[in-house]
């Protein structure tokens, strides 16, 4: 059985490790290859792939874009796409400049008002991750925690009173800088042109988009993802998910069932169901709340994929 983790972040976007430690840990829990998709850019794709390489792993490129369109907003995930195909370029350029640029004026702003600690400079912040392209509040936060001006329990005082501003600043910040998320059918339409696979990374309310998406070129959906709501709906719900999406889907496209849980009992019973269904894949997140040994989680994925009988994606 080869177990994959096809969809996680590192320090070059909003992730706590660097692709390297990613790799370790991903070797130590028994997985045999990577996608690594940080969001909006794929520069830290480069130290995971060599990384990946001397562990004897396998690895693809990947990257989770920020997009909108159909009155809503989409995280689209392209994978193994050429990161050199001139549109992907400039589209990745765009992405992670107009991320960067957004949290280079909150955090001056955060510094005016007086609601982010005083101790560092955005150059600091700039200094402090050299090889990235793409800094968010994680960045921001990173640097001042090394130098002792937040402890970890304080990201959420950190994030809330300067990252996480109303609709009406994030539109104003674009109008200043000319920014503008991208439209989804545009990124779709470029990650296809650039040889890979777009999928949609949670669709959990967007289950009446799926044949617009379909038609624009979205060759997969990731089905209740942890990023979305699927820990706040009851089993039945999710359930529920599962089939207005593969309905929605008329078998024209891959379909992956996120179906972990706190409860192995219902991971197994979503996973079963994603199989009776005609879904593609399954994939959890590793249990969580209470501590886990690394042989314990292991096991958890090798019940859970045995009981769905369908690929595991970790």
């Amino acid at each position: 059985m080869l177990f994959a983790n096809c969809h996680f972040h590192s320090t070059f976007s909003d992730g706590e490790y660097h692709p390297e430690q990613l790799v370790a840990l991903a070797k130590t829990l028994g997985h045999r290859a990577l996608i690594l998709t940080d969001h909006d850019t794929v520069r830290g794709t480069y130290f995971l792939q060599n990384a990946a390489r001397k562990a004897g792993m396998l690895s693809l490129l990947g990257c989770e874009f920020s997009t909108k369109g159909l009155g809503s907003s989409f995280h689209l995930v392209g994978i193994d796409f050429n990161p050199e195909n001139t549109a992907m370029r400039k589209l990745l350029a765009r992405a992670a400049a107009k991320q960067t640029e957004r949290s280079h004026i909150l955090f001056d702003r955060g510094l005016e008002r007086g609601t982010l600690r005083p101790g560092i400079t955005w150059q600091d912040v700039l200094d402090f991750f050299p090889d990235n392209d793409y800094y968010c509040n994680n960045q921001v936060f990173f640097t001042m925690q090394a130098r002792g001006i937040y402890q970890p329990e304080d990201y959420p005082e950190f994030f809330y009173n300067n990252f996480a501003p109303p609709s009406a600043v994030n539109r104003e910040i674009e109008e200043l800088t000319g920014l503008y998320t991208p439209d989804i059918e545009e990124v779709v339409h470029t990650i296809l042109a650039a040889g890979g696979v777009p999928i949609i990374a949670h669709p959990t309310k967007r289950a009446k988009y799926v044949d617009d998406l379909i038609k624009m070129g979205v060759k997969g959906f990731y089905v209740g993802g942890s990023t979305g709501e699927a820990f706040l709906l009851s089993t039945d719900e999710r359930r529920q998910i599962m089939e207005i999406v593969k309905g929605a889907s008329g078998g024209n496209a891959t379909l992956i069932a996120h179906v972990g849980s706190v409860s192995e009992r219902e991971a197994t019973l979503l996973g079963k169901h994603a199989a009776a269904l005609g879904y593609d894949d399954v994939s959890s997140v590793a249990p969580f709340y209470y501590k886990f040994s690394f042989a314990e989680i292991k096991d958890y994925y090798f019940r859970v994929a045995e009981a769905s009988c369908l690929p595991m994606l970790v």
